[in-house]
């Protein structure tokens, strides 16, 4: 097992997340509709560990009708070259594509507003439409910001909390690291997960980090996102991320050196 000063500082590493990480979820959501408002709101307030401080729904993006809807969430500004500004920085646009895409599913099956597009930015700072990404869906007819259609496999069988849960625990014990799972919901299921360990090297060429992929069903669109941080208390880190309910991508990067990175991450 790991000593209690790692774990505390490997935890004081990750970020803290914005106003969704509260106990409280005090969530400032502007314009839109009293329903738009609630609905929006109680997406992004179950993305446990959110790096979103506010919301902003605005009406009418260029080239699409105008009683359309995109949306603004505002972030913490990432300074510096440090391992919490890195990782802030890549939670911030992954939370972002996921709250958008859950966002346009729950107004969609509430009846409301379509919504098209979305963009993340610093707090402080007003959007640009400019910087808009498309995530309206193939039936709308909006070819600008389309974004194909999320995947069939979305929700087909995903693992329970407790199962996730359990079986990461097994995992964390085998390769003998720390291991978190946050239950994040915003619609469906979008497991965050943080590895904490003084080897992280080790942990990647023993393959602890493709077992924990492999739980999580990484590239097979099984869950709306997946989130997953590899953290060594010597200041570096490695993180993927796959969104697969709006737009489909997937990610990679690292913060300082760690042995086996590069085979799994040709980026870094």
């Amino acid at each position: 097992m790991l000593a209690l000063p790692l774990i505390v500082a490997g935890l004081a590493l990750l970020p803290s997340g914005g106003a969704a990480a509260r106990a409280t979820c005090n969530l400032p959501v502007a314009g839109g509709t009293a329903a738009e408002r609630a609905a929006a709101t109680e997406v992004v307030c179950r993305m446990r560990g959110s790096e979103i401080n506010a919301v902003a729904i605005n009406v009418g993006p260029p080239d699409a009708p105008s009683d359309t809807l995109w949306v603004a969430f505002f972030v913490p500004r990432a300074q510096g070259n440090t391992l919490r500004a890195f990782l802030t920085s890549i939670r911030e646009k992954w939370d972002a594509d996921t709250a958008a895409a859950a966002i346009r599913d729950r107004f969609a099956r509430a009846g409301l507003r379509h919504v098209v597009a979305y963009t993340a930015t610093a707090d402080g700072v007003q959007p640009d439409p400019r910087y808009l990404l498309g995530i309206a869906l193939p039936a709308w007819k909006i070819p600008r910001w389309s974004a194909g259609t999320p995947s069939r496999n979305l929700g087909r069988h995903a693992e329970s909390w407790a199962a996730l849960q359990s079986k990461l625990n097994a995992l964390a014990r085998r390769y003998h690291v720390r291991a978190r799972l946050v239950r994040a919901e915003p619609l469906g299921k979008t497991p965050v997960v943080w590895i904490l360990t003084r080897q992280p090297g080790r942990f990647l060429t023993s393959r602890g980090f493709d077992a924990v992929e492999r739980l999580l069903a990484f590239r097979r669109a099984r869950y709306d996102g997946v989130f997953i941080g590899l953290v060594s208390q010597r200041r570096a880190a490695f993180v993927v991320w796959a969104s697969y309910r709006g737009r489909p991508g997937e990610g990679c990067g690292a913060h300082g050196r760690i042995y086996g990175v590069d085979r799994l991450c040709s980026s870094s």
